[in-house]
């Protein structure tokens, strides 16, 4: 199914796709059961004795579905694709975030360019023992960068609350006020997802770049 949006550009309804309903929420086990349904319903193993144009047909819902699941199926870009079918264009990222959420951004900076400077020091020095002690100031930094990912794990949870309560509310007549609360979850949790991800992969590629003293 395809909509309308801005610019006279027609985009897939991948909710549709999934016949499932189109709402901020949708829980893991519904979204699985219509993927896996439809997949076995459309698998092009089904039609290979079929006509060359079913089985075209068939390898692209296929594909469709795929691409329905990993959009859905992932809270970010699942409130992207409803904000851009519903608004007629996509969100944007670049707007103000609420103050909690910038003290999550210094906090995950800070960190980073420490683990990024306890890296280089190391690369820099030849005497074991001064490395060893760059090896120490990098653990504590881990412990660290482990009370901040816990904080962004937190204020995740608090927004995946807020996105249960926003679907709720999401068959009221006046949606104006509704987009704009989802907009700023988006945002929020766009932004948090990728600091989470940055610093386990900080975390990740420090533990073997700092560790030992050789």
């Amino acid at each position: 199914v395809l909509r309308k949006v801005s610019l006279q550009v027609f985009m897939t309804d991948y909710f549709q796709t999934l016949g499932l309903p189109r709402l901020p929420w949708l829980e893991t086990e519904a979204i699985n059961k219509q993927y896996l349904e439809l997949s076995r319903l459309w698998h092009p193993d089904k039609f290979h004795t079929a006509e060359e144009s079913e089985k075209q047909k068939a390898e692209e819902k296929y594909s469709e579905i795929n691409q329905a699941n990993q959009i859905i199926s992932n809270h970010s870009s699942r409130i992207r694709h409803l904000l851009t079918l519903e608004s007629n264009s996509p969100p944007s990222v670049v707007e103000q975030l609420p103050n909690e959420v910038m003290d999550l951004f210094m906090s995950v900076e800070k960190i980073l360019k420490q683990f990024e400077g306890c890296i280089k020091e190391k690369e820099s020095l030849t005497n074991p023992i001064l490395k060893m002690g760059v090896v120490k100031r990098a653990m504590d930094l881990s412990d660290l960068a482990q009370s901040v990912l816990d904080n962004l794990s937190h204020y995740q949870s608090k927004l995946m609350t807020d996105l249960k309560a926003l679907s709720a509310k999401w068959d009221q007549k006046n949606p104006s006020e509704l987009l704009d609360s989802l907009e700023g979850i988006y945002r929020s949790l766009t932004h948090i997802e990728k600091w989470i991800q940055k610093l386990n992969e900080k975390k990740s590629v420090s533990s073997w770049q700092i560790d030992g003293i050789s």
